[in-house]
């Protein structure tokens, strides 16, 4: 019996197969996917505002250490909205990269006092580095608050400052400060610098406080120097202060 019908029929699918082989392997290979943060790096001036912020507020925990990534921050803190100016500082603020420092320092004379206020707080998180104390010290007379309890809670950070003294006297001068949670970064700072002629000052603002909270604020920030003068005050005010609850407040400092 003839067996060329079989044989032809195995040549058959050997060429089918090699024809398929063939066209596999002459199929251009696709290029494979753009990694996103190049991506963002090449689209970010032409996405909106709410999109370049959603960019660092959803950035993860982890340094930006490639050069795309890092390319991404300075575009970040460059920034000419405000809003994505803050996003890009409260991350860069927690990732504590010396990179962007100067950066953060430009920032701290924005207009916007926000930016100024974040910039301030992302610079905490930073090594110190004590020549950024100038830039920082110019912000105790902000317009705005926030900045201004910021700076004074800052200068602490620099221990130089402490021996040298530099802003001792200029940071006296604002215990005229009329908003009271600023006054209170600004005791603390002058209890920081442990110097005695800092006292008569302090103790004189708590005759002229404006208000019952700024007056108990104060005073507890004193009660740490524990002074007889201070005890002297404070039982005063306990005694003969005209609102009970503030009388109340300072009997509550003597007991603690």
């Amino acid at each position: 019996m003839s067996t060329w019908p079989v044989n032809l029929i195995q040549h058959a699918i050997l060429g089918m197969y090699l024809l398929t082989l063939l066209a596999c392997n002459s199929t251009p290979k696709q290029e494979e996917p753009e990694p996103p943060v190049k991506r963002l790096v090449r689209e970010y001036h032409s996405l909106d505002w709410q999109r370049r912020v959603a960019i660092f507020e959803e950035w993860d925990s982890k340094r930006p250490t490639e050069p795309e990534e890092r390319q991404l921050f300075k575009y970040g803190l460059e920034d000419e909205h405000p809003a994505v100016l803050i996003a890009c500082l409260k991350r860069s603020g927690k990732l504590g990269y010396d990179e962007y420092r100067r950066y953060v320092i430009t920032l701290l004379q924005h207009p916007d006092s926000m930016v100024r206020w974040h910039a301030v707080l992302a610079l905490e998180q930073f090594s110190v580095e004590e020549t950024d104390l100038t830039s920082i010290s110019r912000r105790i007379t902000d317009t705005e608050w926030l900045v201004r309890e910021a700076a004074f809670r800052s200068i602490r950070r620099y221990s130089a400052e402490r021996k040298n003294k530099t802003l001792f006297f200029p940071i006296i001068f604002r215990l005229e400060e009329q908003n009271a949670a600023v006054l209170k970064e600004i005791y603390r700072t002058l209890i920081w610098y442990d110097d005695e002629r800092a006292f008569p000052y302090m103790l004189k603002r708590t005759y002229l406080a404006r208000s019952g909270y700024e007056l108990i604020t104060t005073l507890q920030e004193l009660k740490v120097l524990n002074r007889p003068e201070v005890t002297a005050r404070i039982r005063a005010v306990a005694r003969t202060h005209s609102r009970p609850d503030i009388r109340q407040a300072a009997a509550d400092l003597l007991k603690k």
